[in-house]
C-alpha cells in the first residue's frame, strides 16, 4: 500500500512538472513573440521619415505595409537558424547600431538645454513629474515585469555555451548587465528629462526617437540605424520564441514519461533541443512567427500597447506567479517531512506572493482597459 501510494505520488509530481514546464514555455513564447511585434512597428514607425528628409522619397517608398513586409524577409531568413552561435556577428551590428541611439538620447538632452527641442506634434515639452500615482502605474509594473522575464531565456544561451558551467555563465553577466544597465538607464532618464511625459505621448507611441524632429539629421541616422539594430537582434527573440513554442508542442503532444522513462532518458536531449529538431519543423515555426508578428504590427496603435499587454499577461505570471506556485508545492512537501521556521516563513512567502501576482495580473489588466478608455 505504501509502495502504492509513493508511485501515485510521484505520478502527480511528474504531471505537475510537465505542466508547469508547459507553462512556463507558452510565457516564453508570448513574451518573446511580442517583443518581435514592437521590433516590426518600430521599423515600420521610423524608417518612411528618414527616407522623406534624406533622399527625398515620398509614395510606396515610405508606406508602412513596405516597411512591415521588406523587413519580415530579412527576418524569416535570420530565423531560421539552428543555433543562435550563427548570429553572433550581426548581433555586434546590433549592439553598435542601438549604442548610437543612445548618444543621440544622450547629445540631445545637452543640447535641449541651450536649444530646447519641440516634439513633431501639439502640446510643446511637457512638465517634469517626479512623482504620480495613478491606475495606470500598473501598466508600467506590467513593462518592469516583462523585462525581468526575459531572463527565462538565458537557459537557450547556456546550453550554446562551449564550456557549459555557472560561472563561465556568470562571467559573461557581469560583463553585459552593467553596460545595458547604463545604456537603459541614460535612456530612459535623460529621454525623460528632455520630453517630460511627452515621452508617451499617442504621437510617440512608446518610441522615443519619434519624439524628435523628422528633419533632425543627427537622430535620423539613428532612425536609419534602428532597421540595421531590429533586423539583427530580431532573429534572437525570434529564435527564443520559436524554441518556446517548439517545447510547448512537444511536451503537449508526448505522452508523459515514467519514472523508469525518466531515469532511462535523462541523458538524452530533452524534447525541442535543436540538435534533434527537423528542419522543416524550424522553417514552419519561423513562418508562423514572422508572419504572425507582422500582421499584428501592422493593426497595434503603438509598441506601447503590446509592451503593456504583453507585460500584464505573460510577465506578471513568468516572474511572480509561476515561481511562487512552485516554491509553494516544495515548501509545503518539506514541511511534511521537515519541521522548521525557515520552511514555514518561505512557505508563507511563497503563498503571499503567489496572491499578489494573481492580484496584479487582474490590477494590470483592469489598467490597461482603462487606459485605452482614456480613464485615469
Amino acid at each position: 500500500l505504501d509502495e502504492g501510494i509513493i508511485q501515485e505520488n510521484e505520478t502527480d509530481v511528474r504531471r505537475h512538472r510537465r505542466y508547469l514546464t508547459m507553462a512556463m514555455e507558452a510565457v516564453v513564447f508570448f513574451s518573446n513573440f511580442g517583443t518581435v511585434v514592437i521590433y516590426s512597428r518600430v521599423i515600420a514607425d521610423s524608417i518612411p521619415p528618414v527616407l522623406t528628409n534624406f533622399f527625398g522619397l515620398h509614395g510606396v517608398w515610405v508606406s508602412e505595409w513596405l516597411w512591415l513586409v521588406f523587413p519580415s524577409t530579412i527576418f524569416f531568413a535570420l530565423s531560421c537558424v539552428r543555433n543562435m552561435e550563427e548570429l553572433k556577428f550581426t548581433s555586434i551590428i546590433g549592439f553598435a547600431t542601438i549604442f548610437y541611439v543612445v548618444v543621440a538620447v544622450v547629445v540631445r538632452y545637452f543640447t535641449n538645454i541651450s536649444d530646447p527641442i519641440s516634439p513633431p506634434h501639439e502640446g510643446g515639452v511637457d512638465t517634469i513629474r517626479w512623482f504620480d500615482v495613478r491606475v495606470t502605474m500598473f501598466s508600467t509594473l506590467a513593462t518592469y515585469a516583462l523585462a525581468f522575464g526575459y531572463h527565462f531565456n538565458v537557459p537557450y544561451f547556456y546550453c550554446e555555451l562551449k564550456d557549459r558551467r555557472p560561472i563561465v555563465m556568470m562571467e559573461t553577466v557581469k560583463v553585459a548587465f552593467p553596460i545595458i544597465t547604463v545604456l537603459y538607464a541614460s535612456t530612459g532618464i535623460l529621454g525623460y528629462l528632455t520630453f517630460g511625459a511627452l515621452v508617451a505621448d499617442s504621437h510617440a507611441a512608446g518610441n522615443i526617437v519619434s519624439n524628435y524632429a523628422d528633419d533632425d539629421v543627427f537622430v535620423n541616422i539613428g532612425r536609419l540605424g534602428l532597421f540595421f539594430h531590429f533586423a539583427t537582434v530580431y532573429p534572437i527573440l525570434s529564435v527564443c520564441a520559436r524554441r518556446g513554442l517548439h517545447r510547448f508542442i512537444c511536451l503537449f503532444f508526448a505522452k508523459a514519461p515514467s519514472a523508469e522513462e525518466e531515469k532511462l532518458t535523462r541523458f538524452e536531449p530533452a524534447p525541442g533541443d535543436p540538435s534533434t529538431t527537423r528542419m522543416t519543423s524550424i522553417i514552419m515555426e519561423a513562418l508562423v512567427i514572422v508572419t504572425g508578428s507582422t500582421l499584428i504590427a501592422a493593426f497595434v496603435p503603438g509598441i506601447g500597447v503590446v509592451v503593456e499587454l504583453i507585460g500584464t499577461l505573460s510577465g506578471f505570471p513568468s516572474v511572480i506567479i509561476i515561481p511562487a506556485y512552485i516554491g509553494t508545492k516544495i515548501f509545503d512537501d518539506r514541511i511534511k517531512c521537515m519541521e522548521g521556521l525557515p520552511n514555514k516563513l518561505l512557505r508563507r512567502s511563497s503563498h503571499v506572493c503567489f496572491w499578489l501576482g494573481n492580484i496584479l495580473l487582474v490590477c494590470g489588466i483592469v489598467s490597461f482597459i482603462l487606459e485605452r478608455l482614456n480613464i485615469n
